[in-house]
């Protein structure tokens, strides 16, 4: 019996794992491969450029729901896409105050 949950806890663990793996918008390629021309940004693999598109990627879906919000009157300013787009704000702020991005990986909480 012992063995049947611990299978099953694999299982759900790995549905979980699988299931948070960001996968790219295909429409977006364009404009991402655009953003690092225009900002000249390179990362040191792979798996860092997936990591800064997920960011980018949420953050210009709030820009553009943003400034869709200003074309109906919700907002008197709009916002513009710049060199800070691969970044969380939480990286943001201490690029601000000069602190160097932390070595540890954020634990994800579900």
């Amino acid at each position: 019996m012992r063995c049947c949950y611990v299978f099953l806890l694999i299982v759900v663990v790995g549905t979980a794992i699988a299931s948070s793996e960001f996968k790219p918008n295909p429409d977006v390629d364009e404009r991402w491969e655009r953003f690092k021309v225009k900002f000249r940004k390179t990362y040191a693999s792979d798996a860092e450029e997936l990591k800064r598109r997920e960011i980018w990627e949420k953050n210009i879906a709030n820009i553009d729901k943003h400034n869709e919000e200003f074309k109906e009157g919700k907002h008197s300013y709009t916002l513009a896409e710049n060199k800070y787009a691969d970044m969380t704000k939480e990286e943001w702020k201490n690029h601000l105050k000069g602190k160097k991005p932390s070595k540890k990986p954020k634990k994800k909480t579900a």
